[in-house]
């Protein structure tokens, strides 16, 4: 059980992180959009993040295209997707991974 939400961007809290595609959390919606033949959204993703990049910044103003990766998905799949990823393959046990929601974060921090 973690305290802390799914590390979705490679920036958080200010604290400089891994790549996003060492991301637990990443690999898994990847993993998942692939799985039910959404890899388009992937290509559309980076194309559009390509974009962003040549837009002046007015402002502060940046989209994060990033998000559409993960609006397929529930935590609870991106989770249990998180959780087959790390299991060994030779473990027989059921592994759940469980994360605090950014939302009952915000309400135990407000």
């Amino acid at each position: 059980v973690s305290s802390c939400p799914q590390i979705r961007y490679p920036d958080v809290y200010g604290i400089d992180m891994a790549k996003l595609g060492d991301l637990a959390a990443f690999k898994a919606a990847i993993s998942l959009l692939r799985e039910r033949n959404m890899a388009h959204v992937i290509e559309e993703v980076y194309r559009d993040c390509k974009q962003e990049l040549k837009v002046p910044l007015k402002g502060g103003k940046i989209v994060n295209h990033v998000k559409r990766i993960y609006e397929p998905f529930t935590p609870e799949e991106i989770s249990a997707r998180i959780a087959q990823d790390v299991r060994p393959f030779d473990c027989n046990a059921h592994i759940e991974i469980i994360y605090q929601t950014v939302e009952d974060l915000h309400k135990a921090l407000p």
